[in-house]
């Protein structure tokens, strides 16, 4: 049955909005997820029930984390969940997009955020359980949208095949500009890594 709903996706017989989320090709990830990469998610309650929503997400060396983190939190809040950093070539990009992948661009984060989506927007990977760089400019879109941003860290590995998702309180936006945001909302991510 599974099989066969991951072929009529793949055929694309699905629908798909402009940014190339195929909300039924999601539904099937999702469905098969949590055998591969079960995922526990807490603070999930900060997380708006609708409107505008950036996550901003620590995580370690795996590829996969944002991918993980938005199947996560689709299933955890009812909400489709987009992620930014997918690799715009083919054929990884197109499958990617069809599972909530969007492009690192600001004007992208935009428009998802313009359309009222929940993104994910990763920090850098790093070798040690602390948050990667965040561009203060890479908060722009949400302050310009006026999206919450949320701070979370994605714990567990590929190897363990376990993952802990820990969402924590919204960074208020600051007067002070981007540059504020993005290390408030870096600090933050640090202390849930600490956890």
């Amino acid at each position: 049955m599974i099989a066969g709903a991951v072929r009529q996706r793949l055929a694309g017989n699905g629908e798909v909005d402009r940014w190339g989320y195929d909300a039924g090709m999601a539904a099937v990830l999702d469905a098969v997820a949590p055998w591969r990469w079960p995922v526990t998610v807490g603070g999930v309650e900060a997380v708006p029930p609708s409107g505008p929503a950036v996550v901003v997400l620590g995580r370690g060396l795996d590829p996969l984390a944002p991918l993980v983190a938005a199947s996560a939190l689709r299933r955890a809040t009812g909400r489709p969940a987009r992620f930014l950093g997918l690799p715009d070539v083919g054929p990884v990009g197109p499958l990617l997009r069809r599972l909530g992948g969007a492009v690192d661009r600001p004007e992208e984060l935009a428009g998802l955020l313009r359309a009222g989506h929940l993104v994910v927007v990763p920090l850098t990977r790093t070798l040690r359980s602390r948050p990667g760089p965040l561009d203060e400019d890479a908060l722009t879109p949400a302050l310009d949208e006026g999206a919450v941003v949320l701070p979370a860290a994605l714990a567990g590995s590929e190897l363990r095949r376990s993952w802990r998702l820990l969402v924590g309180p919204a960074v208020a936006a600051r007067a002070e500009g981007p540059a504020a945001l993005a290390d408030a909302v870096r600090s933050r991510v640090a202390a849930l890594l600490d956890g």
